[in-house]
């Protein structure tokens, strides 16, 4: 018996062992990236030559001035596979022969990123579709013309250019030449530092960037690693130059830069789909995408807080709590708005069985209309209308008009949500747009709101709507699905939370600093400066070492020569320093963060959840206060970072100590 046991053991590990064998056997037959012998031997065969290519050197984000994801491609494809390449650059208009990075409107390239046509205007302006680009005078390159005119096909006037120079001068000095047809990301930079303005996105209209095809091992080499760099490198590289190019654009100096991304954004909101939601946990929507994106861009924190109803949302805007929010609702603020390019299209809907036809607003003015109340849709048919208006607050709201049949005004984005849940019975009447777009209101600077304007106009509005409504439904249906379960297993959560519970008493998550008695805080704080002393920091240090949220950083600063400044102005002047520096530590610190004075001139910061990037960027921070202090002597700053329980926070800060001597030896030697 147990011989067939084992027989039989080892035809099941057999047979999966075959199975494993087969689809890896499979899946490496079926990998199109996968370079042929042929290809292999030419890698081989070039490792001690210089492989030249053409690139492209005055296109945006890919290739200009010797920078771009073209030459991070190429830095990419040399290290992966140990071959030197040389790039040689030209400029658009340029006959170059052999294989070149560059873009094309025609499909001889192998595409790595795929751009698109944009009508371009010196004033705000906008057009909601394709087919209102009709009677207009409008500036092109003679090589685009017969390929735009494909998709735009009103009565244009089109004023041809055979130079991307002669295009932009002519729009810039010409008043007859009110708009231009360009590629986006080719154009970007005169966009930004003219402050034009994209109108609309001509997204069928594609420019091909990536690789010329012409049927070499190189190419072929090239194509498939442009695949696994998609995948892997692509979107950081991309994201990097196309700050560089906002940046350059927009002429933000690198201060404010290094100030916007040190600061964490708070952006406030109700659930309110398809435009913004939390739901299982998971923040969803059309503004999601939004803010998911630019904070991807631009490399900063926001933090997405929900707020129960418009009351609370309305409070913590007044108090300061919240730095960002998008005005679909009527909320009493003066702060600076910032266009979205969210259109408010809305739609005048009525049940399948009601067969009313509405041509205009007009054809509704004896009926009564249901809009959602405080909301700017309602704002400006109150305002703009002789309408019968009638309000309701919400979805329940709406569900209670759906079921009595009124007739309502919705906006478009929230029909499309609701059309095939509470919204079946009902069809569409008359759909049209008013004069303003939503908008994301800011309390921020003016260089985060430059930035965030300039972006929100250069990217193509409807594709990031359809990505943020299909975002919007899956983090709908997870939270149904979340919903529908907790039903059935309410004895299990309960279970659960007092699982979890227990293990949270017990986690490695441990907080920065313990909650301290009353009768021990002074033994705690240091009287001079109200920082914390190094009592507090014996008393935390085994929690610290505990703690398992990482990376973790320990910054430890010197004032120097206080002692100096004691002998020759006294002790006073020395306080007044050591006050001084205690205040811009106090007035720059971050969430997570413990400061504690820990000798007579030396201070110790710990903190948890920061990148190295962030470390230095707050020291870079720091620097430009203590230039402000009362005596010019400075602060010597040393850091380290700790990734891992390998590394104490004693051992981190010795090494931080040792930066700083270093650092006081050269002021030694100067």
């Amino acid at each position: 018996m147990k011989n067939k046991k084992v027989i039989i053991s080892l035809i099941i590990a057999v047979v999966l062992l075959s199975v494993i064998s087969v689809c890896v056997i499979i899946s490496m037959l079926n990998d199109n990236n996968r370079l042929t012998v042929q290809e292999k031997e030419w890698i081989t065969s070039n490792k001690n030559n210089i492989v030249s290519i053409n690139v492209i050197n005055d296109l945006n984000i890919f290739g200009k001035d010797g920078k771009g994801v073209y030459f991070d491609f190429l830095d990419s494809l040399s290290e992966k596979y140990l071959i030197q390449i040389n790039p040689v650059t030209f400029n658009l208009g340029d006959n170059v022969e052999g294989l070149s990075l560059t873009y094309s409107i025609r499909d001889d390239i192998e595409s790595l990123y795929d751009d698109e046509f944009v009508l371009v205007s010196k004033t705000k302006e906008k057009i909601d579709d394709i087919s209102k680009i009709n009677s207009l005078k409008i500036g092109i390159l003679n090589n685009y013309k017969d390929y735009i005119t494909n998709y735009v096909k009103g009565e244009n006037q089109y004023i041809g250019f055979d130079k991307k120079e002669d295009l932009l001068k002519e729009f810039k000095d010409n008043e007859e030449v009110k708009y231009i047809i360009v590629p986006r990301i080719l154009y970007l930079d005169e966009i930004l530092k003219n402050d034009y303005n994209i109108i609309y996105h001509i997204s069928d209209a594609k420019v091909h960037i990536g690789v010329t095809k012409d049927g070499s091992d190189f190419s072929n080499i090239i194509s498939k690693y442009f695949n696994t760099y998609k995948k892997k490198e692509f979107d950081e590289s991309f994201n990097n130059n196309k700050l560089d190019t906002f940046v350059s654009g927009l002429n933000i100096p690198s201060t404010e830069l290094d100030k916007i991304k040190s600061g964490t954004y708070k952006y406030g909101f109700v659930n309110n789909g398809p435009y913004e939601m939390i739901s299982g946990g998971t923040f969803g929507g059309i503004n999601a995408e939004y803010l998911r994106s630019f904070s991807n861009l631009i490399g900063v924190n926001i933090d997405f807080v929900k707020y129960r109803n418009i009351d609370k949302l309305n409070k913590a805007i007044k108090d300061g709590k919240i730095n960002i929010y998008f005005d679909y609702y009527s909320l009493n603020d003066n702060k600076s708005g910032v266009d979205s390019n969210i259109l408010l299209e809305y739609k005048i809907i009525a049940n399948v069985d009601n067969n009313i036809v509405v041509n205009s607003l007009d054809s509704l003015k004896n009926k009564e209309i249901y809009i959602e109340n405080n909301t700017k849709l309602y704002d400006y048919l109150r305002d703009n209308t002789k309408l019968n208006i009638k309000t309701y607050d919400g979805k329940k709201g709406l569900k209670k008009a759906v079921k009595k049949d009124y007739i309502i005004c919705i906006d478009s984005n929230k029909y499309e949500s609701y059309k095939n849940d509470i919204l079946t019975d009902y069809s569409e009447r008359y759909s049209n747009t008013i004069v303003d777009n939503y908008n994301f209101i800011l309390a921020t600077n003016n260089s985060f709101n430059k930035l965030f304007s300039k972006y929100l106009n250069t990217i193509d509005n409807n594709e990031m709507k359809y990505i943020g409504l299909n975002n919007y439904y899956v983090t709908n249906k997870s939270g149904i699905l979340f919903g529908t379960l907790a039903k059935y297993i309410l004895l299990l959560v309960a279970i659960l939370i007092i699982i979890v519970i227990i293990i949270y008493k017990k986690s490695k998550k441990i907080k920065i600093a313990r909650k301290i008695k009353r009768e021990d805080k002074m033994r705690f704080i240091d009287q001079l400066t109200s920082l914390k002393n190094r009592n507090y920091l014996t008393e935390n240090l085994e929690n610290w070492n505990n703690n398992t949220i990482y990376p973790q950083a320990v910054i430890v600063l010197d004032i120097n020569k206080l002692q100096d400044i004691n002998d020759t102005l006294g002790y006073e002047k020395g306080d007044e320093q050591i006050q001084a520096v205690a205040n811009v530590l106090i007035k720059t610190q971050l969430d997570n963060t413990d400061i504690i004075r820990t000798d007579g001139n030396e201070f110790l910061i710990y903190l948890v959840g920061y990148e190295t990037k962030q470390i230095t960027s707050y020291i870079h921070k720091l620097n430009r206060e203590f230039k402000k202090l009362p005596f010019e002597t400075g602060v010597s700053v040393g850091y380290s970072m700790i990734t891992d329980d390998v590394k104490s926070v004693e051992d981190a800060t010795n090494e931080a100590v040792e930066q700083v001597k270093l650092q006081k030896e050269e002021i030694k030697d100067e």
